[in-house]
């Protein structure tokens, strides 16, 4: 949205020629901040506007000088800008106003009193926005006519980037009214009237502001690329750091395929030898069946005559218990006593008797034996010994 006032001179009252204030306003987006920094501070040489001469461009000079505007911008920000969210792309970050006249009433006012209405005009716009805010200010002495190039920052006073907040309809024609009030009419300017750019505009101012136009274009475009350009790249990297997580878990699920793959012929060969270790136990049962058949057998057999053992012996026990049990074991044991002594007694002489025997046996002793079995009308030993 452009305003501006008649720059050409016209006949008003009585015949005097009356010259017109010139504010007009661009609106600038972060992407064509370089391009306005070019322009303005002629870094290059303009090729869309054939009334600059460059041999004249050591004539500019700068009010409020500025070498890097994205700089300052982001300096600006960081102090004046109270949110702390990132500031959109398409975002605009400046303002640029042209200040100036036709070049009759320009020239007219000599060059002492053309750099005068330059600083009032920088410091009308100081006043009414901030000083703070200022981003650069530039004259131009190297085209048709002096002009004004000062950039604007449109933060509002409660820290917010908002061109749309501050340069309202309202606001832009009180600009004209005011500006021509407080600082054209001390050099003779007046209010002109609203119109079209190509009319209240002087060929060259309308040139460079097509010239701008194009570059604010331009640089909308460049940074719509710029911003798809940063979207690719952010989508490659992702895809890369995608790929080389891929990577990572195709190389550990190779090397887990190789772990799998040595367990599983480790175990397969752990199952050959059992298996092989199995057959040699059914061939062994089978050697061996008969043997287990027959010591089954016997098992059974043994259980069985256990079982008639145990109770034989449950029934003697009852039957020891009856006959043995605690009533007259005195008496018992006595009798025992006693039937042991004659047994023991019995033994003795049964020694005694075959010692005896065997000493008749001698060769000595055996021929006086049988006289002595003779004389007393006995049969001979011998033949009781046979017996």
């Amino acid at each position: 949205m452009c305003y501006t006032l008649h720059t050409h001179r016209e006949e008003m009252r009585g015949g005097i020629k009356v010259g017109y204030a010139v504010v007009h306003m661009m609106k600038i987006k972060s992407g064509a901040v370089g391009g306005i920094q070019s322009h303005n501070n002629r870094e290059h040489e303009p090729k869309t506007n054939p009334d600059v001469d460059m041999s004249r461009s050591e004539d500019n000079y700068d009010l409020v000088p500025c070498d890097n505007y994205k700089r300052s911008i982001k300096e600006k920000l960081s102090n004046l800008v109270e949110s702390s969210r990132a500031v959109r792309k398409d975002a605009v970050v400046v303002c640029n106003f042209i200040v100036t006249s036709d070049s009759e009433t320009m020239e007219a006012l000599g060059a002492d009193r053309q750099r005068e209405f330059f600083e009032d005009s920088v410091k009308w716009f100081s006043d009414r926005y901030g000083a703070d805010r200022v981003l650069n200010a530039t004259v131009h002495m190297d085209e048709t006519t002096p002009h004004l190039h000062i950039g604007v920052m449109p933060i509002t006073q409660d820290g917010r980037l908002s061109a749309k907040a501050i340069f309202t309809k309202t606001e832009m024609k009180a600009i004209q009214t005011e500006f021509a009030r407080d600082v054209g009419e001390k050099y003779g300017l007046e209010r002109g009237v609203e119109g079209s750019e190509r009319t209240h505009l002087s060929e060259a101012r309308f040139k460079e502001q097509k010239a701008l136009e194009m570059a604010n274009e331009h640089g909308a475009i460049a940074q719509e690329l710029q911003i798809i350009a940063e979207d690719c790249k952010q989508e490659l990297s992702e895809a890369t750091r995608s790929l080389e997580t891929v990577k990572q878990e195709l190389s550990a699920m190779q090397d887990r395929k190789d772990t799998l793959q040595g367990e599983i012929e480790r175990l397969e060969e752990v199952k050959s030898r059992a298996n092989q270790t199995m057959k040699r136990v059914h061939e062994t049962v089978n050697q061996q069946k008969p043997i287990l058949l027959d010591l089954q057998k016997r098992i059974s057999e043994a259980k069985s005559e256990l079982s008639v053992v145990e109770t034989a012996v449950k029934e003697k026990k009852a039957e020891g218990t009856e006959k043995f049990g605690w009533d007259g074991m005195a008496e018992r044991i006595e009798r025992a006593r006693k039937e042991a002594g004659k047994d023991n007694h019995i033994k003795a002489l049964e020694a005694r008797i075959s010692l005896l025997e065997r000493f008749i046996s001698l060769p000595q002793v055996k021929p006086l034996w049988e006289q002595f079995q003779a004389l007393i009308g006995r049969k001979k030993p011998q033949k009781d010994h046979e017996r």
